[in-house]
């Protein structure tokens, strides 16, 4: 058995660090692009925490990686859709929502940071 505390103190810095460059991104696309690419840290987290027994912690980053997939895909798939119609009204529609998920996304990194000093 390794260092597990060690591993959860340093995916909680990788998490706190890939959320702050997506953040930084201007563009959803890029946003996207970047998470499908980034090594998943909440996996090793959550496996590190069952390990250790702290299973209500292990919970709150299974929610927040379903939360961050969740924004993901919907992002991906109005921005999609965005590039499919040449309807002038759905573009306005899809750019309302993908402003309301940025906001959404905010709010989750702004939690962030609470749920890291656990």
């Amino acid at each position: 058995m390794g260092d597990l505390d060690g591993a959860v103190q340093a995916c909680k810095k990788a998490i706190v660090i890939g959320e702050s460059i997506r953040a930084s991104m201007k563009r959803e696309t890029h946003r996207i692009h970047y998470a499908e690419r980034a090594v998943d840290p909440y996996e090793t987290i959550i496996a590190c925490l069952l390990e250790l027994g702290r299973n209500d912690e292990a919970v709150e980053y299974v929610e927040r990686a379903k939360s961050r997939a969740l924004l993901e895909f919907l992002g991906m798939r109005l921005v999609n859709e965005i590039a499919l119609s040449p309807d002038p009204d759905a573009f306005h529609q899809a750019i309302t929502l993908l402003v309301e998920m940025d906001e959404l996304r905010r709010g989750l990194e702004k939690i962030a940071p609470n749920i890291c000093k656990r």
